[in-house]
């Protein structure tokens, strides 16, 4: 990974690359970011950099041994800790970061925006709960009292240090604040508060905010292949998550909107044959479009809240969508559409934790009729 394959945050690299150049680099970062930012990628492209033979102004070389392996990510150097979970039929007996390499390095490649539920699909335990376990802790202490062994620094990267269990985390509080020579730690969080209090204070936080919906387009044209209208649809469902822009790019529906005002259409008549009808519907989509549907479902009451705001400069819908959002914006009340979204949002929630998509569907629906018939939907 190089600053190069990382759309836009332009600020954000030049910040980095000049605590390089100016020998200010603290000897542990926090890298925090939403869901699908580029706190792992950038942590990542920074690494290469500061152990890149020929690092120029604004990049690494990307031809260099360092920054091949760095591609690969087999750079002895750089070691990584990850949340993982037991596995039935593995081919190991120790439950650490070092038998799970085989799965990872393929993940970061292809994933490099992946959240932890896609990590735990890769290696087969979506349904466990993946931690950092205190066995971790040694491997840890271990391979990093040893000096580097080609590169200028020694990296370790940690993954989501909020699932890091909480022995591992007390075991790595004096190596974290005094780290042996050129020794760095990088952690990456989505959710940095989650970490115990003893580990943030011993780094420094390194923001890195969500994608813009041109960015997310921008990468979607070039590295996708796909046309300009496309990506835009997607970026704008995607607010700034380029895990699931990439996720939704095959799985966006032509005529969402239609489906949609269809779909609320149901529910104001409170038309339960019709509402059993789309249920079978959504039931029989992917995972991915069902969340699809949600997620363009919330952005059409999150347009509409702020169209009755009176906030146009602030709207997002595509040209095709705006007549639909501006008479469905005059036909609810402000509350109805606070309440639709909140249930919205958590089925989104439910869904992403395997609840039965007919049962899901079916329920929403009803409670989607109860709210719009209680606010007086009128839209046509």
């Amino acid at each position: 990974m190089q600053f190069r394959d990382i759309p836009g945050l332009i600020d954000e690299k030049s910040r980095l690359i000049a605590s390089v150049q100016k020998n200010h680099m603290a000897h542990a970062q926090l890298f925090n970011g939403p869901e699908g930012s580029a706190n792992l990628s950038l942590a990542l492209a920074f690494i290469t950099y500061i152990n890149c033979d020929k690092p120029g102004d604004t990049d690494s070389c990307g031809a260099c041994p360092s920054c091949s392996k760095m591609a690969k990510l087999v750079h002895p150097d750089v070691t990584f800790a990850f949340p993982i979970a037991d596995i039935p039929n593995k081919d190991f007996k120790e439950v650490v970061c070092k038998n799970y390499l085989k799965w990872w390095r393929p993940f970061l490649v292809e994933q490099p925006y992946g959240n932890l539920l896609d990590w735990t699909r890769h290696f087969g335990a979506e349904s466990k709960q993946a931690i950092i376990y205190r066995e971790e802790s040694r491997q840890i202490i271990s391979a990093l009292s040893l000096k580097a062994f080609e590169g200028r620094y020694k990296a370790m990267l940690i993954w989501q240090p909020e699932k890091m269990n909480i022995q591992a985390a007390n075991a790595l509080l004096k190596i974290v604040e005094e780290p042996p020579e050129n020794t760095f730690f990088f952690f990456i969080s989505n959710n940095y508060e989650a970490i115990i209090n003893t580990i943030i204070s011993r780094t420094q936080l390194v923001s890195v905010r969500g994608f813009t919906d041109e960015e997310v387009a921008d990468y979607l044209v070039k590295t996708a292949e796909v046309d300009a209208a496309k990506a835009q649809s997607v970026a704008r469902l995607a607010a700034g998550n380029m895990n699931l822009a990439l996720s939704l790019l095959n799985e966006v529906e032509d005529e969402s909107t239609t489906i949609f005002r269809e779909w609320m259409r149901i529910c104001w008549s409170s038309d339960f044959e019709g509402m059993a009808g789309l249920t079978d519907k959504f039931n029989g989509m992917s995972k991915m479009a069902q969340r699809s549907l949600l997620e363009y479902g919330l952005t059409i009451y999150r347009e509409s809240l702020i169209v009755k705001a009176g906030e146009a400069s602030l709207q997002r819908t595509m040209p095709h969508e705006e007549e639909f959002v501006s008479k469905f914006a005059k036909s609810i009340p402000m509350s109805t559409i606070e309440l639709a979204a909140r249930l919205l949002n958590d089925s989104i929630y439910h869904l992403e934790r395997n609840a039965n998509p007919r049962i899901l569907f079916m329920d929403l629906s009803l409670q989607m009729a109860g709210l719009l018939r209680a606010g007086e939907l009128q839209y046509q």
